[in-house]
């Protein structure tokens, strides 16, 4: 399953970690994602949503028809996107 949120698209980023003596490397961040019910039409969906949309309230009472549900599944911005 892809680490990338549902509704805001939020994925991983490369950044870099700077050590003592100023070398550059770089380190993968990803997002904090945890697992929520949806419902789609007449079923209940599980989606990987950030705790930041989560937070505020973007989930709670969450009803999408099939079709919005594909298409922001398929979106790289997300739902809101």
């Amino acid at each position: 399953m892809a680490k990338r949120c549902f509704i805001s698209g939020k994925k991983p980023r490369v950044l870099k970690k700077v050590s003592h003596s100023h070398i550059r490397t770089n380190r993968k961040v990803n997002p904090n994602l945890q697992t929520v019910t949806i419902v789609v039409g007449n079923n209940k969906k599980k989606v990987r949503v950030s705790t930041k949309m989560i937070k505020k309230g973007l989930t709670l009472g969450l009803k999408l028809t099939t079709q919005q549900y594909k298409q922001a599944k398929r979106s790289p911005q997300g739902l809101l996107g």
